[in-house]
């Protein structure tokens, strides 16, 4: 969420045991973008400017997913989860993102 404040420490762990806690890091998101999903036809998507085509293939702005070809026949999901940039599917959950980069950080610590 925009405006949420998150802090984190981190330690290492090795066979001796536990290391000493880092000092905090805070960090503050700051971005008040909403993800937005939209269905609709490769041909639709390229005519609201979620796509573009090359070589009669279909891919997504921003994040160049392929989406298939280009026609009216082929529907694809995609996510505009920053201005205008576009992933395949549906808008990630912020939750789970955020358990993710804890488990990432708890695997690099």
């Amino acid at each position: 969420m925009s405006g949420t404040t998150y802090s984190y420490t981190v330690s290492a762990v090795n066979a001796e045991g536990t290391g000493p806690a880092s000092s905090t890091v805070t960090a503050t998101t700051s971005s008040g973008f909403a993800c937005t999903t939209t269905t609709a036809s490769n041909y639709e998507h390229v005519q609201a400017g979620r796509a573009y085509v090359k070589l009669g293939y279909t891919y997504a702005n921003g994040s160049n997913d392929s989406m298939g070809l280009y026609n009216i026949f082929i529907y694809t999901t995609l996510a505009e989860t920053g201005p205008n940039f576009y992933i395949v599917g549906a808008c990630p959950n912020e939750d789970l993102l955020l358990l993710e980069t804890e488990r990432i950080v708890a695997k690099i610590v």
